[in-house]
């Protein structure tokens, strides 16, 4: 008896220790959870410090400041940037003279030397019109911005020697020597016959004032979509000789194949 008794006081230990080591890892699992729970949601979270970041470049800023100083660095150098333009555009009496012909070749030579470039607002095709004294532009978009049509004048004048062209005053150091000139436009011819009333001028009070004249700027003209822009040149047609009746070369024009066999024998 006394052996079995003492088996069953050390098999009640035994179970008594797993039942205790059992609770204990129990308590401790609850108690981590607990614990980990509290430091996720309660723990005060760490101060991040915002940085005053730098917002990135205006494109268009970035495109008319690169295309300015360009321009500008030409006024350094000795080179000559309007060698490309004809002395007709400097002689008001030759340049109307000039522009009063349907086709003249001022027109026809400015009309080949078209720029494109992919700009901000989309991709420009751009031109100098002789007769209007600007630049005509096609564009993908219907409204496009002086600034981007400005630099892109910049770039035309710089690559094709023309720097004259540039009109616009708040830009250039140096005034163009086609100032004066570009205003000459051939007048239409007046009618006679026609009468036309000439009001007479009042003179009011704010004809006593002095207006200071505005700025010259550089003009453009708007030619619409690309595809409208003809980059294949149309070439004259060659007209028809309208010969009538016999001439002089009718001789060697028909002559037949036994003449020619005859000449040919009979030459040494």
């Amino acid at each position: 008896m006394g052996n079995a008794q003492k088996r069953f006081k050390g098999e009640k230990r035994l179970k008594l220790f797993a039942y205790n080591r059992l609770m204990m890892n129990i308590l401790y699992f609850l108690f981590d959870s607990f614990y980990n729970v509290a430091i996720r949601y309660f723990k005060s979270k760490p101060v991040v410090l915002i940085q005053n970041k730098t917002p990135p470049p205006d494109p268009i800023i970035e495109f008319v400041k690169r295309r300015q100083d360009r321009l500008m660095r030409t006024y350094d150098n000795k080179t000559e940037m309007s060698v490309n333009i004809d002395p007709i555009f400097y002689d008001k009496v030759r340049f109307t003279e000039a522009m009063r012909a349907e086709h003249n070749h001022l027109e026809q030579k400015w009309k080949k030397c078209i720029l494109y470039e992919s700009t901000p607002r989309g991709n420009i095709f751009m031109y100098y019109d002789v007769y209007k004294s600007g630049f005509a532009y096609y564009a993908d978009q219907n409204c496009v911005p002086y600034a981007i049509l400005n630099a892109m004048a910049m770039r035309y004048v710089v690559v094709f020697f023309c720097r004259d062209f540039f009109m616009d005053e708040s830009i250039i150091t140096e005034l163009s020597k086609l100032r004066d000139v570009s205003d000459t436009k051939p007048k239409p011819k007046s009618d006679n016959n026609t009468q036309m009333a000439k009001l007479k001028k009042y003179k009011t009070s704010d004809d006593t004032t002095t207006t200071t004249p505005a700025s010259i700027r550089n003009k453009f003209i708007s030619m619409g979509k690309p595809y409208n822009l003809e980059i294949i040149q149309k070439t004259s047609k060659i007209p028809k000789l309208n010969m009538k009746g016999p001439t002089k070369f009718d001789a060697v024009f028909k002559l037949s194949y036994k003449d020619f066999k005859a000449a040919a024998a009979a030459a040494p």
